[in-house]
């Protein structure tokens, strides 16, 4: 299989001057399944309910703020952007276009290539548990939507 890519690569770069760099995912690690992303924003929503069950954080400056829009909300406390990032993280894993991740959210196209940049960067430190987070909803779209092979 390894040397009909490399022929394909070849060809292609030899007929369009393109180079083309191909990733083979391994079937060890589960993809995230294509779903809808109101379906997404309803599940990552879950995920931040569960952790902050009255819908309500308490913010740097002392004062409780109401979270339950979810990802939705205006605010800007990492608590709730690390799952508005990680909802715009999955969603472009998936296939979706910056233009239509941002619409579901009242973003435009820049806020989220900023957001997926910036929880890439938070995964390398798992900043505000942010990979712990992102695992967990993985995990949990991968075996609520993945289709299951019948015996």
């Amino acid at each position: 299989m390894g040397e009909e890519i490399n022929e394909f690569k070849l060809q292609l770069e030899r007929k369009y001057g393109v180079y083309v760099s191909i990733t083979i995912q391994s079937s060890k690690s589960p993809t995230i399944p294509y779903i809808s992303l109101e379906d997404l924003i309803k599940e990552i929503n879950e995920v931040m309910f569960e952790e902050h069950p009255k819908k309500v954080l308490l913010c740097r400056l002392n004062k409780h703020r109401d979270i339950s829009e979810g990802i939705n909300s205006r605010l800007r406390i990492y608590d709730v952007a690390v799952y508005r990032h990680i909802y715009c993280h999955i969603a472009r894993s998936i296939g979706y276009s910056y233009s239509s991740i941002g619409r579901t959210i009242g973003k435009d196209h820049a806020t989220i290539i900023n957001a997926c940049k910036s929880i890439e960067r938070s995964f390398k430190t798992n900043y505000c548990n942010s990979k712990d987070k992102y695992n967990l909803i993985k995990s949990r779209l991968i075996s609520k939507y993945q289709p299951h092979e019948e015996e």
